[in-house]
């Protein structure tokens, strides 16, 4: 297919809550510091579903989601220096920043205000940005990443989301050998925390709402499984974690479970509901254990293949459902109802292979 005279085709949502249907639209016109990218494969994230569905607001359609992209560089702008056409690459959440407020001028380029995501921003000119569920994508170098040859591209694409969105806060808290992880909730993003959390040397510690999970878990690497609900048992548990990661995205009873920090331990979000939640705890949970509460937004630039290596060389990777990018709506209702386990991959083409 020749991008520059044929329209990109794709998978649109055309009104909020409605079902996938084809749609072929114009790529945005290739930037002196963009590439061009031949998807093969693109995960589902639970955050497109949540998007197409209008959870988080209003959206602008038709919506092309999908920021787990896979694929092979096409084409490359006149000022890229770190790739060349052939390579495979990944692309995730974030598609740009502004490059000069104090987040991006220290390396914290996913917490920038003016933030452009992979899809449904509107750029200067008015584009609206699309997603991987379609045939081509066109992403900025700097948030275009190499995928490690260890890594197939099935499995890499999962990684560009809920890998990253995990990764970061375990690394930026410090887990490695000695701390005590207690990761809440074994899904999406739970499966692969407790695989990095192990694997950087952790005792860890799953905790699920039920133990259907049980053994699975146990050989993703975690040395003990709890019930969360099991309100007596965690009461026991009180002070014996240092770090917990919350990949729940619902509302919970905060005080046990912060309850069960030691004294500096660490409390992280990455859970993030359609509709939102409300953290409330008395002040003596914080200050006489020095408890921090805090959330992280998926990773920033310098991030992402470190993560990828890492993923690569200890085989830290997502169990994941692979269906045609024509069964998009599908798997997207097994997401919506959460019966994947534990993610969705659309094979767009998969057997695509650079000239």
């Amino acid at each position: 297919m020749s991008t520059s005279n044929e329209k990109c085709k794709a998978m649109a949502v055309y009104e909020a809550k409605q079902p996938f249907k084809e749609w072929s639209f114009d790529l945005r016109p290739l930037g002196p510091t963009d590439v061009e990218i031949k998807v093969t494969h693109c995960g589902v994230c639970h955050s497109d579903i949540h998007t197409v569905d209008g959870d988080w607001g209003p959206i602008s359609c038709p919506c092309v989601p999908g920021h787990e992209i896979i694929g092979y560089i096409t084409k490359v702008g006149s000022d890229v220096k770190k790739f060349k056409i052939g390579q495979r690459v990944g692309v995730g959440p974030q598609g740009g920043s502004c490059g000069s407020c104090k987040a991006c001028s220290s390396g914290k380029e996913c917490y920038c205000p003016n933030s452009i995501l992979t899809y449904g921003s509107k750029l200067p000119s008015g584009y609206i940005t699309k997603g991987g569920y379609a045939e081509y994508h066109v992403a900025n170098e700097k948030f275009t990443f190499n995928i490690p040859d260890g890594l197939s591209s099935e499995h890499a694409g999962p990684l560009l989301c809920a890998g990253i969105t995990v990764w970061s806060p375990l690394k930026t808290w410090g887990v490695g050998p000695g701390t005590r992880v207690g990761i809440l909730g074994v899904g999406g993003l739970g499966h692969l925390a407790v695989q990095y959390a192990a694997a950087l040397g952790a005792h860890v510690t799953a905790l699920s709402s039920s133990d259907s999970k049980k053994e699975e878990t146990l050989k993703f690497g975690a040395k003990e499984f709890l019930i969360s609900s099991d309100i007596e048992t965690l009461k026991k548990r009180k002070g014996t974690f240092d770090f917990i990661l919350n990949t729940v995205p619902a509302h919970l009873d905060w005080e046990v479970f912060v309850n069960l920090l030691d004294v500096d331990g660490v409390f992280c979000d990455v859970g993030a509901p359609g509709g939102g939640f409300k953290f409330s705890l008395a002040p003596n949970q914080l200050f006489l254990k020095r408890i921090k509460i805090t959330g992280s937004l998926i990773g920033s630039p310098h991030e992402f293949e470190p993560m990828l290596e890492f993923s690569a060389k200890h085989k830290c990777l997502p169990l994941i459902e692979v269906a045609p990018l024509d069964k998009v709506n599908e798997i997207c209702e097994k997401v919506r109802t959460n019966k994947i386990r534990y993610r969705g991959v659309l094979a767009i083409d998969p057997n695509y292979k650079p000239k």
